[in-house]
């Protein structure tokens, strides 16, 4: 394994400046030490440093970066046991500041103010409550992935202290509920008790060292985060934690005063009767939802018919990447499945190079017949938008290149955006393209067709849009490429969607380029969740940004496998191009292109929880969800993997060998399937089969499409209705079919 992945990482100056604090530390030259590191964090605390990450449970090893601020704030930490004198002295100098901060920040309810304190000034002596009154807002807001990690850095045994990690085999830093789940405490619990009352050990994060926060309040709001965003096992596990360690304290909580143990109990009752959070409505983006896990509530039994179909344009790759003659993983060269369509209000939208077309769910019919006011005449009945201009594809018969046509829109509030146009980047001055031969992003008022704002060009030469942009509260956010001879950069730009104006834009990593081709075609989108952009760069690195400002929380450098490199790749993996990370309870789940791993990091940290076993998911080119304790993913066949552990419990077809690399038996995945209720619905080229997310089961017969004369493809559901994008047609499948039949409407 490899990385050599580039970052905006700390250089000599700024190390030789962290050698000098140590030295001053050791020789007890506490004002030297504090004056230094307080300049290196306002002056350069942006810029990223390594840590190592250790070990996942899998055994594998990465390396996370975080910003320079948060590794000073690790050091201060560390004085509390190292050099107590250096952390008075700090204190002295930024008490004062911290505490009118927090003041303030409290009377108003500036979250900004708080996030301030936590950013610059966590080690002040009202650090921990700039912490709890954070996790208190951002609960209230429904970010529970910024509640849990303020509460949890209030004390550091709130995570699995190095001495635990070793009885349980996790890595340190991990949440207790991973760390634990499906295990039995009883029995487990002597060897933690006796870990945990062993000596303090510094700690690979950032954590308050000495706080007078009851450890049990904390706990006990952690509860309430787990029941709050439907984890009620976790919650379950988290106060039987509270009762082992803090069982006997007591204070005022939620307008009562008592037991903790007993006030959390009391809520747990009470959490029995509430309703399950609601799922996302509507199939809105690809993956069904911002945070790439979109699930729909309930499954669909179809007629054997169609209840309408219309043609899609064909999209081929003439130099297939896995080359002599093998197959794509879940899809075929000669037939790409490049569309990946998003339904709303009961309209089936779907992107192509240069037009969006809109057809009814019920009928296959235009959705808003006649002429549109927003482009051209000649584009077809159901096109809503057509991109003005000559815009072919300008790549179409070089041989040299990598990626293939990948097609999706976004649907926000009303309003549909896309990425259009050719999207290729690289090439150098060999292949120097006009501004109607690159991509754009464009943005649509739905009711009226009407532009939202000019198309968005992706700026200088060289830099293309990978996929269409992720939209939040009035900002849309995409990530950007542009590949040189020896390299490929990912950047994230932040614009208005009132203006189309840029707000910011940040350089997130830069790598070697995987293949010998000229020129590559970038798919991968950005994730959101909870207030953060994470974004699979498929350069070696896996990173995570602020929405607000685009700051970098977090960078995790994995491993490239080493034969990636190669020309002629036979990998699976290879195929991952729209392989976006997917955020699930503050776990961040990736399948990046350039190693044969499945991740899972540490939403707010970056921390590694696991990575697979070599060669053991390779196949997974799609991520579609986690339910049931399980992530479930597919290519060829489709597996579940638990979320705990990262280990393969499950596979469909059953492997001829349990050898990794060997070939899974038919039949192959052909195309992304979908979760629907407790089942998860995966498509072959002539079935769709059905099972039981937690068991692996199948739940009722396959759909038999050969022998309605159709192929499998890209699914989703909506309203009953089965949707099959096939590589040249869009099919509809429904519980009943309408006489007479429709006919098929539009034009590629």
């Amino acid at each position: 394994m490899r990385s050599d992945v580039v970052t905006d990482e700390v250089g000599h100056e700024e190390r030789a400046w962290l050698a000098h604090v140590d030295e001053f530390i050791t020789a007890g030259q506490w004002q030297d030490a504090v004056e230094t590191l307080r300049r290196v964090m306002e002056t350069r605390g942006e810029r990223l440093i390594a840590l190592s990450a250790g070990k996942a449970a899998s055994g594998s090893e990465g390396e996370l970066l975080v910003p320079l601020r948060v590794y000073c704030q690790m050091q201060i930490a560390s004085w509390q046991r190292r050099a107590p004198e250096a952390l008075k002295l700090y204190r002295q100098q930024v008490d004062e500041r911290a505490a009118r901060l927090v003041s303030e920040a409290g009377a108003e309810r500036d979250a900004a103010g708080l996030q301030l304190v936590v950013d610059e000034l966590l080690l002040s002596a009202t650090g921990d409550e700039a912490l709890l009154r954070l996790g208190e807002m951002a609960l209230e807001a429904g970010n529970y992935t910024l509640a849990r990690h303020c509460w949890e850095s209030i004390h550091p045994s709130l995570r699995v202290l190095p001495a635990v990690a070793r009885v349980v085999r996790c890595a340190p830093g991990s949440s207790w509920w991973l760390a634990l789940r499906g295990r039995d405490l009883a029995s487990l619990w002597p060897d933690l008790a006796a870990a945990l009352s062993g000596p303090d050990e510094s700690v690979p994060w950032l954590a308050y060292p000495d706080s007078d926060i009851p450890r049990a309040a904390v706990r006990a709001r952690l509860v309430l985060v787990s029941l709050l965003e439907g984890s009620y096992d976790r919650a379950v596990l988290e106060a039987e934690l509270l009762r082992r360690l803090d069982g006997d304290v007591t204070g005022h909580w939620g307008g009562r005063r008592g037991a903790y143990v007993q006030l959390v109990d009391d809520l747990l009752r009470a959490a029995q009767q509430w309703p399950a959070p609601p799922r996302p409505a509507g199939w809105s983006t690809f993956a069904g939802c911002p945070s790439r896990q979109g699930a729909v509530e309930t499954g669909v039994d179809v007629a054997m018919r169609p209840v309408w179909r219309t043609p899609l344009p064909r999209q081929t790759d003439p130099q297939d990447r896995r080359g002599r003659g093998r197959p794509r993983a879940a899809e075929a060269a000669d037939g790409l499945l490049s569309h990946h369509v998003a339904v709303d209000d009961g309209v089936v939208y779907v992107a192509q190079l240069d037009r969006i077309r809109a057809l009814r769910l019920d009928d296959g019919q235009p959705a808003w017949p006649g002429e549109m006011r927003s482009g051209s005449t000649e584009r077809g009945a159901d096109a809503i938008f057509h991109l003005e201009g000559h815009r072919a594809d300008p790549i179409a018969g070089l041989i040299a290149r990598t990626g293939v046509p990948r097609w999706t829109v976004t649907l926000d509030g009303g309003r549909l955006f896309a990425r259009l146009g050719a999207a290729w980047t690289g090439g150098g001055d060999q292949l120097t393209r006009r501004d109607d031969e690159r991509s754009c992003l464009i943005g649509l008022e739905l009711a009226t067709q009407k532009l939202l704002f000019d198309p968005i060009p992706p700026g200088e030469a060289g830099w293309e849009f990978e996929s269409s942009p992720l939209v939040r509260g009035g900002r849309l956010y995409a990530s950007l490429r542009r590949r040189n001879p020896a390299s490929a950069q990912v950047r994230v730009v932040c614009y208005a969607v009132d203006t189309g104006r840029a707000i910011w834009q940040r350089d997130v990593a830069r790598g070697e380029t995987v293949t010998q081709a000229v020129v590559e075609l970038p798919n991968c989108p950005l994730t959101w969740g909870d207030e953060l952009l994470y974004c699979n760069t498929n350069l070696g690195a896996v990173a995570a940004l602020r929405a607000r400002d685009g700051r970098l929380e977090w960078v995790y450098r994995y491993g490239r496998t080493a034969s990636w490199a190669a020309t002629d790749d036979d990998r699976s993996s290879a195929v991952r191009d729209v392989n976006p990370c997917l955020f699930e309870r503050g776990i961040v789940y990736v399948a990046p292109a350039d190693t044969d791993h499945v991740l899972a990091l540490d939403a707010a940290s970056g921390r590694p929880l696991w990575h697979t076993a070599p060669e053991a998911t390779a196949g997974a080119v799609h991520l579609l969800g986690v339910a049931g304790g399980r992530l479930l993913a597919s290519g060829d066949c489709v597996q579940w993997i638990d979320v705990s552990t990262g280990q393969v419990t499950g596979q469909f077809p059953v492997p001829r060998s349990r050898l990794p690399g060997h070939a899974a038996p038919p039949p192959r995945g052909y195309g992304r399937g979908i979760v629907a209720g407790d089942e998860l619905y995966w498509p072959t080229r002539d079935r769709v089969y059905v099972f039981d997310v937690g068991t692996g089961r199948q739940t009722r017969q396959p759909l038999d499409l050969a022998a309605l004369g159709l192929e499998g493809g890209n699914l989703v559901i909506s309203r009953h209705v089965l949707l099959i994008a096939t590589a040249d047609e869009l099919i509809a499948l429904a519980e009943s079919v309408p006489q007479p039949e429709v006919a098929a409407q539009g034009a590629p």
